[in-house]
């Protein structure tokens, strides 16, 4: 004979009475453990933090002190935090574990509680079914006459809650008691850079410094709030005691600036400044060699317009043709940061020109760059260093520059040798000219005046000056007076001229020109007496004239002709 499989018993109403009361007592034992866990870690959180800040007002903690004072805070509620308010929110109690707890809790039960829960889970037959129906049905009747409110104990949570309520009642007490300066206190809690709040509040302060051995530095701080007649400089060395010194207030700033000069510092020290009830930070100053200059190579580039090939130049000899360029080569006696070229004027109202210098990439004590000389105002170079560790180059010499301008060309007529020609309506005029300049000459002019219907006219014709600028120039020109347009009528009077100009590109051209002559248009028959006239002059004197006039050709040189225009 077979027998049915045994099935468990259903989920009887009173058996959802008794789950809901082990859910109930769960669920106060979780939330009353979360509970006193936020209580511990804000305890332990305000008391550590409020601990920092009254230290922090007290003796002005660094940043470094209070990033320690910070980590264990932190640390510290972190830890309590997970312990005891986030691992027993995870922690839940099992069905059995809270039956257990009731059962302990409330003795009435003698067992039955927990063996209504446990025995409901387990298979039976049919046959056992009613007497668990029983059992439970029992267990909910004396449930209803019983508090489960004691079965979780809340004198802990209660502990905690009032002290957590003390403390941070006395924190919000204490935090309002501080005024504007509790917010910053917290900031700086939690490591910000802000000052410790005082009556004198410091500004600002020189801080960290990197000078020349042997140089001087002058301290400065600013402060606010109620300024003090003068304070104190603490100044620690390595190998010394420390050393006060007084803080004055500075005259020529506004109020509330201090400064205090110190020469010629050999060693590296500390300092912090004392004004007031403010105390600064504590800054370094640290000394290293200023750099200098081993030795320079300089090479004078003269303007391309002169054609003169580079030249060396001794630094004590800096006779500079305006517009050249300087190109220098450096040796320093330490790694350079960086570096420039100052062309100094000859006022204090010419502004300084700063030429940047290279660093070579391999070596930096190496340095190369090319100044720009200018037209004028220049009368001195010197060289400022900055070595790796900021230091700035003492006051370094300068290299006097005397500046030579490219003085202007000259020219001179040398045909006609009267200052007033006659010429006929069809003739010519030879025209003999000399010129000279230092650098050569690009540009020759002849300039002449036309009276025309009482209006007064200047013209001019290029002339050629032949290839490649020449420094020298001895031509003559044969100036057609009757190809001229307008046609010139008799009785007309003309002015001329020679200009030249050299061939400075950069701060020029230079001109020149020659004196005014000039010339007159005539008919025949009055140059034909003007020259008998000449010729009965020179009769006694043939021999001399035809040597004079070889001498004439020979001074004017080869002929000279107009420029084709473009």
């Amino acid at each position: 004979m077979t027998t049915a499989a045994a099935k468990p018993p259903e989920r009887s109403p009173d058996l959802r009475q008794l789950q809901s009361r082990l859910r109930a007592v769960r669920g106060k034992r979780t939330g009353s453990r979360v509970a006193t866990g936020l209580a511990m870690t804000l305890t332990a959180m305000l008391t550590l933090l409020g601990g920092e800040m009254l230290l922090d007002w007290l003796i002005e903690l660094s940043w470094t002190w209070r990033l320690v004072a910070l980590l264990p805070t932190l640390g510290s509620a972190g830890f309590i935090a997970w312990r005891y308010a986030i691992a027993p929110a995870r922690q839940r109690l099992d069905d059995d574990a809270a039956a257990l707890l009731i059962e302990q809790s409330l003795p009435t039960f003698r067992g039955r509680f927990i063996a209504a829960i446990q025995l409901s889970r387990e298979v039976h037959d049919q046959r056992a079914a009613g007497l668990i129906r029983a059992l439970t049905a029992e267990t909910v009747a004396m449930a209803a006459g019983l508090d489960f409110r004691s079965v979780v104990k809340l004198d802990r949570l209660k502990r905690w809650a009032g002290l957590a309520f003390a403390v941070f009642a006395v924190a919000v007490g204490l935090f309002v008691f501080g005024g504007a300066a509790s917010p910053i206190l917290l900031r700086r809690a939690f490591l910000s850079t802000e000052a410790v709040p005082r009556k004198t509040q410091i500004v600002a302060v020189t801080g960290d410094q990197n000078i020349g051995t042997g140089e001087s530095l002058s301290i400065d701080a600013t402060v606010a709030g109620i300024i003090p007649s003068e304070g104190k400089l603490i100044i620690q060395t390595k190998s010394g005691k420390p050393q006060e010194f007084a803080f004055q207030a500075d005259p020529a700033k506004p109020r509330g600036a201090f400064t205090r000069s110190l020469s010629s510092i050999q060693e590296p020290f500390s300092y912090s400044v004392h004004l007031g009830d403010a105390t600064s930070a504590t800054f370094h100053v640290a000394t290293w060699p200023a750099p200098a200059v081993v030795s320079i190579d300089c090479l004078q580039v003269f303007p391309a317009y002169t054609k003169i090939q580079p030249a060396h130049r001794h630094m004590s000899d800096l006779r500079i043709l305006a517009g050249s360029q300087l190109k220098l080569k450096i040796k320093a006696t330490s790694q350079i940061k960086s570096a420039a070229a100052v062309l100094t004027g000859a006022d204090a109202k010419t502004p300084q020109q700063t030429t940047p210098l290279q660093i070579d990439a391999k070596d930096p004590t190496l340095l190369t760059g090319t100044v720009p000389i200018p037209a004028k105002n220049v009368t001195g170079l010197s060289l400022q260093l900055v070595n790796e560790h900021n230091v700035v180059s003492r006051e370094s010499a300068v290299y006097p520059i005397e500046l030579i301008e490219d003085r202007p060309p000259t020219v001179r007529l040398t045909y006609p040798m009267r200052t007033q020609s006659l010429v006929t309506t069809t003739g010519g005029l030879l025209i003999g000219f000399e010129a000279s300049d230092d650098f050569g000459i690009s540009h020759v002019y002849l300039h002449y005046t036309t009276d025309t219907a009482n209006q007064t006219a200047t013209r001019t014709v290029e002339l050629d000056a032949g290839p490649n600028n020449p420094a020298n120039l001895s031509r003559r020109f044969e100036w057609k007076i009757g190809s001229l347009v307008p046609r010139q009528p008799v009785g007309a009077n003309l002015d001329y001229w020679i200009e030249v100009l050299d061939a400075n590109d950069l701060s020029g051209p230079n001109a020149a020109s020659t004196e005014h002559y000039q010339v007159k248009v005539v008919t025949p028959e009055e140059k034909r007496a003007d020259l008998a006239n000449r010729l009965m002059n020179s009769m006694g004197t043939l021999n001399e004239l035809d040597t004079q006039q070889r001498q004439i050709n020979e001074n004017l040189g080869p002929v000279i002709f107009e420029k084709p225009a473009p």
